[in-house]
């Protein structure tokens, strides 16, 4: 029925009440506008799927699958933890990933941070080429009293870019979940 009134409205405007012809005038307004915000997010949610990495011969794009496996695997090599959660944040200034861990209680939890909050910087820029501006942040979310390595609960990730447009995919599994 709004349809029929805007359609009458297009094809003959002087027909309509100066009250009516705005709303209408309205309404189309921020219908164009909703369609092109959607567009925008469905094509930058095309093009965030990958971190580009530029080099002196070109651009290399990793996905970013890759890039939680890539955090995911250096977390792997620390017994007294277990990745629950990887944030991937692309900014101008680079790469800021947010880690969420779970620690076996008693553990040094500030020179563990710290050592795998190195490793990562450093083996970014060695083995993905992303050269500057890689931050780390790290969050605790939970201790285990249990020897060995804490349960697992899943992996989630997220990217983001400026405008703060995130992507996730989770992937679960139980405590006993094979490590790949």
């Amino acid at each position: 029925m709004v349809i029929e009134h805007v359609w009458e409205f297009l094809k003959t405007p002087d027909a309509v009440p100066s009250l009516t012809a705005f709303v209408y005038g309205f309404i189309l307004a921020l219908l164009l506008v909703l369609l092109v915000l959607v567009w925008s997010l469905i094509r930058q949610h095309r093009k965030e799927r990958a971190i580009s990495v530029s080099t002196e011969n070109g651009d290399l794009l990793v996905s970013i699958n890759a890039v939680k496996e890539f955090v995911s695997r250096i977390v792997r090599e620390y017994s007294e933890t277990s990745l629950r959660q990887v944030r991937i944040k692309t900014a101008r200034d680079g790469i800021h990933f947010r880690l969420t861990l779970a620690v076996v209680a008693g553990t040094e939890i500030v020179p563990l941070v710290d050592k795998i909050r190195r490793q990562i910087q450093q083996k970014a820029e060695r083995e993905l080429g992303i050269e500057e501006g890689v931050r780390v942040n790290v969050v605790v979310k939970s201790l285990s009293s249990k020897g060995g390595r804490p349960g697992r609960a899943g992996h989630q990730e997220e990217s983001s870019a400026e405008g703060g447009r995130e992507e996730q995919h989770s992937r679960s599994g139980g405590e006993h979940a094979p490590r790949q």
